[in-house]
C-alpha cells in the first residue's frame, strides 16, 4: 500500500498520470472527474464494435461524452508476428526466455540460446 495513489492525488495533479480502466471500472471516473482527458482504447476492435457489443459501445461513448474524452482507438491484438517477437528478444536479450502462450514454443530456439519450455503442472528452477 505503499505506492498507493488516491484519487485525491491524481485530481491534483491529473497530467502527470496514465490511468488503466477498463469497461467494468468506468465507475471510477465519478470519483476522478477528468478534464480534457484522453482515453485510448487499445483492445482488438471487435470487443467495442463485434456483433452482441452494442449496449456496451453505447456505454463507452455515454461515458466519454458525460466527461467530455476524446476518445481514441490503437488496434491491439494481443498477438505479435514472428519478426516482431524475434526483434525486441534480441532488443531486450534476456538470459533466459521462457515462452507462453504460443503452440511452438520450440521455435524460439531459432533466435535464443536458452530457452526454457514450461511443461504444463509442472515446477519451473530458475
Amino acid at each position: 500500500m505503499g505506492n498507493m495513489v488516491t484519487y485525491e492525488e491524481i485530481k491534483k495533479k491529473p497530467s502527470e498520470y496514465l490511468v488503466h480502466l477498463n469497461f467494468n471500472r468506468l465507475i471510477e471516473l465519478v470519483y476522478l472527474q477528468p478534464s480534457k482527458a484522453d482515453f485510448i482504447y487499445s483492445s482488438s476492435e471487435h470487443f467495442l464494435e463485434g456483433e452482441g457489443n452494442e449496449e456496451e459501445k453505447k456505454r463507452w461513448e455515454a461515458w466519454m461524452k458525460h466527461f467530455g474524452i476524446k476518445f481514441h482507438k490503437a488496434h491491439c491484438s494481443g498477438h505479435a508476428s514472428k519478426t516482431d517477437l524475434e526483434r525486441v528478444i534480441k532488443e531486450v536479450n534476456p538470459e533466459v526466455l521462457i515462452p507462453i502462450h504460443t503452440n511452438k514454443p520450440e521455435e524460439f530456439k531459432k533466435f535464443h540460446p536458452n530457452v526454457l519450455i514450461p511443461e504444463k503442472g509442472k515446477k519451473m528452477e530458475l
